[in-house]
């Protein structure tokens, strides 16, 4: 019968490209993130070590997800405003208009209400 699990890794290596959670099996070593590895190592775990400048061995190890990442980034699909700035809308390119009376403008409830709002905040101002 032939086995499709790995064996567990003989040595455990953190790396500052893996985000917490993630991890990549590559034959004996086991690479996580940074505070993995300082957990596992805080554990009692022997073998682990942290590479904050990657060896050769670990820019081989992590190319295949490397490639993965930069794909997905490079080909995501979120709607635009999400990964790039959304085109100014045209309604608030436009000034607002003139105290004017109706529609166009504050009505006089509200007006008196604003200048009574400003009037205050002047007055706490003042005070203090």
């Amino acid at each position: 019968m032939n086995s499709s699990r790995q064996k567990e890794p003989t040595k455990v290596v953190g790396h500052p490209d893996l985000a917490s959670g993630a991890s990549v099996q590559r034959g004996d070593t086991l690479y996580v993130s940074v505070a993995e590895a300082v957990y596992r190592e805080s554990r009692g775990e022997e073998n682990v070590e942290v590479h904050l400048t990657p060896t050769p061995d670990d820019n081989e190890a992590l190319a295949d997800l490397r490639a993965r990442a930069r794909h997905r980034w490079e080909n995501d699909k979120l709607p635009d405003g999400w990964t790039r700035p959304l085109p100014p809308n045209p309604m608030q390119q436009q000034p607002f208009p003139k105290e004017q009376g109706g529609e166009a403008g504050l009505n006089g409830d509200l007006r008196r209400l604003a200048e009574e709002i400003k009037s205050k905040d002047q007055r706490r101002y003042a005070e203090a």
